[in-house]
């Protein structure tokens, strides 16, 4: 599986990364994810962190900054299935509550649908 896999289901972008998601990457992904996070079409991004083993302050600051984005242009932004690894780290500096979170794969099929 590449890093990075976009997948358009309606209006609901999904953005499936795995591996690392630290300041090494973010620049790249930020220009590969451009068209996405811009798309008029798209109602509801959805970032997949399932095979997300690690994340950094940077990595953090990136998902802060997809959230902050799409909710003041008044859409949606989720986490699906944050790794134990994700979700440890988000613990611990207080974010996982201002995510929001969808907990498995038929929580996003309520979304398409």
């Amino acid at each position: 599986m590449e890093p990075l896999n976009v997948e358009k289901k309606g209006n609901v972008s999904i953005i499936r990364y795995s591996g690392e998601l630290t300041l090494e990457v973010i620049e790249s992904l930020k220009k590969e994810m451009q068209d996405h996070l811009s798309d008029e079409g798209t109602s509801t991004l959805v970032m997949d962190l399932s095979q997300t083993v690690f994340l950094d302050s940077s990595g953090i600051g990136f998902l802060v900054h997809l959230n902050n984005r799409k909710k003041s242009h008044n859409k949606e932004f989720y986490l699906l299935q944050p790794s134990p690894q994700v979700r440890k780290t988000l613990s611990l500096v207080k974010l996982l509550d201002f995510f929001h979170i969808l907990e498995n794969e038929e929580e996003l099929e309520n979304l398409t649908s």
